[in-house]
């Protein structure tokens, strides 16, 4: 069965062969973290979509618990906090068209979300779209045609596109494991044109990774671009990042499912470029 994506010129005109169907964790809300299935070993299992995420990780469970353990490690994820995980070995994964046999992957009792995590380790070197649109992602086999963006990856393998606030120009994460685009704080206190505080309040709370409560301050950015899209009036938040995590990121700025689900996506992580349509406003 063939689904027709019918694009606009910054987009792809194509025929997607048997797309995987993803849904949202909140259907209703603005968040658009996305769960999509992954066969492990033949078994089906729920994994949260996490380009920021460096690694992969199983979450333990008693199917989990039946792959082999060929070490132990400890693991430290985005919240910072290690904890002692084991390795196993899979012999097979299946993700839309795409089969990796032979990967080691780290089982962990505590993951985002409660669920596994599919991170940027299995997406580096593939070409794929994610539609929020419709709601589908696909692996390519060869690039779909242009025009194309070209990207930047960090050291880790994450996704850093070019975007701007005014004149100023800068790469941001692309973050599909983060709720909320996100900005440092110092950047709002040297250029506070471009940023309206929220008239309910504009000290938040937020949640991290980990489950601590941190302070954040809520935004509504104005003259904000993500390569040719314009993201002005949506909303952002400004917090102070650790500086070992935004050396870490080579960023200060990550890009949350808040702004990402309003587009669709497609990646060529081969040769480190994007093609995006907004198909929200």
């Amino acid at each position: 069965m063939y689904k027709i994506l019918i694009l606009s010129t910054l987009f792809l005109s194509s025929i997607v062969a048997d797309a995987e169907a993803f849904s949202f964790f909140d259907p209703s809300g603005p968040a658009y973290l996305v769960k999509i299935q992954m066969m492990i070993n033949g078994t089906p299992r729920d994994f949260l979509l996490d380009t920021g995420a460096q690694t992969s990780v199983l979450r333990e469970d008693p199917e989990s618990l039946k792959l082999p353990r060929v070490g132990v490690e400890d693991f430290e994820g985005a919240s910072s906090r290690s904890e002692t995980c084991a390795t196993v070995e899979v012999d097979k994964i299946k993700l839309d068209s795409v089969v990796i046999r032979q990967m080691s992957l780290i089982r962990c009792a505590r993951t985002a979300l409660g669920i596994s995590n599919l991170g940027i380790d299995i997406l580096r070197d593939k070409i794929f779209s994610i539609n929020y649109g419709q709601r589908e992602f696909h692996f390519f086999s060869t690039a779909p045609s242009g025009p194309w963006n070209k990207l930047q990856r960090n050291s880790l393998g994450h996704i850093l596109l070019p975007a701007k606030i005014g004149q100023k120009k800068f790469n941001a994460m692309f973050d599909t494991g983060f709720s909320f685009t996100t900005i440092d704080e110092g950047f709002v206190r040297q250029h506070p044109e471009f940023f309206e505080p929220d008239a309910a309040g504009n000290d938040v709370s937020a949640i991290d990774a980990s489950g601590k409560v941190i302070a954040t301050k809520s935004y509504t950015v104005k003259d904000f671009k993500i390569g040719s899209l314009d993201f002005s009036g949506q909303k952002i938040r400004a917090e102070i990042f650790a500086s070992d995590l935004a050396d870490a990121m080579e960023t200060r700025f990550v890009i949350g499912t808040n702004m990402i689900g309003l587009a669709d996506w497609i990646f060529d992580l081969q040769t480190n470029q994007y093609q995006v349509r907004k198909h929200l406003p």
